[in-house]
């Protein structure tokens, strides 16, 4: 979520340009954020339950902006679309 933050605030201080190193270091949050989400479903919990209970609680202690927001419900909706 750092990353997705910290990405969020140059693309906001540079006028809304996005240069491949951060897009690159949001990528690879993604991924981290989609092997984390696979092995707590492949261990037998819900997408709602990650969410709720590992997801969410993290979201709630953290200051995360709209744009790290967006990058990670972009995770779980691609997750929540595979899963059908």
């Amino acid at each position: 979520m750092s990353v997705a933050n910290r990405v969020d605030a140059h693309i906001w201080e540079s006028g809304s340009a996005v240069n491949e190193r951060d897009q690159e270091q949001v990528y690879n949050a993604q991924k981290a954020l989609l092997k984390d989400i696979i092995l707590g479903c492949s261990n037998g919990l819900t997408l709602e339950e990650i969410e709720s209970t590992v997801i969410q609680p993290v979201l709630d202690e953290l200051h995360v902006t709209d744009g790290a927001l967006l990058a990670i419900q972009h995770v779980i909706n691609s997750v929540a679309k595979t899963l059908g």
